[in-house]
């Protein structure tokens, strides 16, 4: 049986601030690059940030910036 490294990761992500969310998601998928994780798991809501008021100002299509820069790393 294979083995597979799966990290989970937890941080307080800056409300509405998706840009330093992103950052800071690039930075923990570099770290799991170097301790050879396979799979990083994030919390729901982690490039918003979980606040109900601002789901839908922030939310964007599976083509916007989050999920192609999201799908760029995964593939790294």
């Amino acid at each position: 049986m294979d083995t597979i490294r799966v990290s989970c990761v937890q941080f307080q992500p800056k409300m509405g601030d998706v840009e330093w969310n992103l950052n800071t998601i690039a930075g923990y998928f570099e770290q799991g690059s170097i301790t050879g994780s396979q799979v990083l798991v994030f919390p729901e809501l982690i490039v918003q940030g979980y606040l109900p008021q601002i789901i839908e100002s922030t939310a964007e299509l599976v083509s916007g910036h989050a999920c192609q820069l999201l799908t760029e790393l995964s593939r790294k």
